[in-house]
């Protein structure tokens, strides 16, 4: 029932970041100043003007709704709250580092900034 609930969550997720950030034009656009597409940005160098923001955004959502799901499903397994606190910080942090990194791999190859 946990996963199920995990996908409920991750849809629920996806679904509102879609309808409230990427469907609204002045949202996308606040987007772009975001901590986290700052951060990919600087650190992979990648180019933001080049880049299809809407299709950004949508890897984004779905980045996001995927670490806030595992983290769930994860932490479900545990019955105290000090414990599931702990756990749900060793599981998120490593989850952002590593799924921010492969979403700015995969844009580095086709929106590197050309370094003159």
């Amino acid at each position: 029932i946990d996963l199920l609930f995990s996908f409920i969550i991750f849809f629920v997720i996806y679904i509102s970041y879609v309808v409230f950030v990427i469907n609204r034009k002045e949202k996308l656009n606040k987007l772009k100043k975001s901590t986290m597409v700052i951060y990919i940005t600087n650190k992979y160098k990648l180019d933001i003007k080049k880049m299809n923001m809407k299709f950004f955004a949508h890897t984004l959502a779905l980045t996001v709704a995927f670490i806030i799901s595992v983290t769930y499903f994860i932490v479900s397994f545990f019955d105290n709250y000090f414990i599931k606190l702990g756990v749900c910080i060793v599981v998120i942090l490593p989850l952002i580092y590593f799924m921010f990194m492969f979403i700015g791999k995969r844009y580095q190859k086709k929106y590197k900034k050309n370094h003159k």
